[in-house]
């Protein structure tokens, strides 16, 4: 992900990056480029979403599409481009909502002309 979040950077795209990881204690390293992209205004926003950092409420990247779907429409607009990678099951979570968020067919014209990517394993 982060080559392509450097691409989109490069070519002066805008990028809304939601970071999906288990927690903070193990990813500083990762976090911390990110939140300097942020501060630097080479990213428009940055979401973490933290699955163990608070066990009683773990927040994963599906939640930060479903809580932010109206806005994240706003932002991808008719041709914005989408970038998933990460397990299987998570990139499952994300398609279902960036689907409720965008529509069939917002996603199907995004395949066609090569503005979604997925890898997910």
């Amino acid at each position: 992900m982060r080559a392509h979040v450097i691409s989109a950077i490069d070519a002066q795209r805008l990028v809304w990056l939601i970071f999906g990881e288990r927690g903070p204690s193990s990813d500083l390293a990762v976090f911390a480029d990110m939140r300097k992209w942020e501060e630097a205004g080479k990213i428009k926003r940055l979401d973490l979403a933290l699955s163990r950092a608070n066990d009683d409420a773990p927040r994963y990247a599906q939640d930060c599409v479903t809580e932010n779907a109206d806005a994240i429409a706003q932002f991808l607009g008719a041709d914005g481009a989408v970038a998933i990678c990460g397990a299987a099951s998570m990139g499952a979570e994300v398609h279902e909502a960036l689907t409720r968020a965008l529509s069939d067919d917002w996603i199907d014209r995004a395949r066609a002309q090569d503005r979604w990517r997925s890898a997910t394993y």
